[in-house]
């Protein structure tokens, strides 16, 4: 991957998290943490998914509810542990 494409991806990711941020300021409180841990979670899901291998169906079996990564906390633990 060039630096030129690195750049565009930074701009593009950088642009969705203030369009989030923005959102975030309309929010009460709870609304702002719900939304907040809500975004965290599935950014970790799309994190330590794009370290796996193995087919579609098995990685998303691993972030079912009932999977060993169906959890906040789950994710978590296994994103430091891969040092993510």
């Amino acid at each position: 991957m060039t630096d030129e494409e690195k750049l565009k991806i930074i701009g593009e990711r950088y642009e969705e998290v203030m369009s989030f941020r923005q959102e975030l300021t309309k929010e009460t409180d709870r609304g702002c943490a719900l939304m907040a841990g809500s975004f965290l979670e599935f950014e970790l899901q799309k994190l330590i998914a794009s370290k796996l291998v193995g087919t579609s169906k098995v990685i998303n079996e691993l972030f079912d509810f009932n999977g060993p990564l169906g959890t906040f906390s789950s994710r978590i633990k296994m994103s430091y542990s891969l040092g993510l």
